[in-house]
């Protein structure tokens, strides 16, 4: 198992400590710059599960941390 389909399982957890996780670390490699990060994340299908996480509501740390992710993917370029 290679370290994103670890995260994707993570993000749909059973605890919210291990969805927050997963969902920092996807923030964390899409702004790392490494080259191929935006279609990895595109390409492990997690976009709508990130969409999904800005909904909830009664945990804003992690509607943050969703929606600076998508803002990576938005933002940046496949190339």
């Amino acid at each position: 198992v290679n370290t994103i389909d670890e995260w994707k399982a993570k993000l749909y957890g059973n605890t919210f400590e291990e969805v927050y996780d997963a969902t920092v670390k996807f923030k964390t490699f899409l702004s790392s710059g490494i080259d191929g990060a935006i279609q990895a994340t595109i390409g492990a299908a997690i976009v709508p599960r990130l969409v999904q996480l800005c909904n909830e509501f009664g945990h804003p740390k992690l509607q943050y941390q969703a929606v600076w992710a998508l803002t990576n993917i938005a933002g940046g370029t496949t190339d």
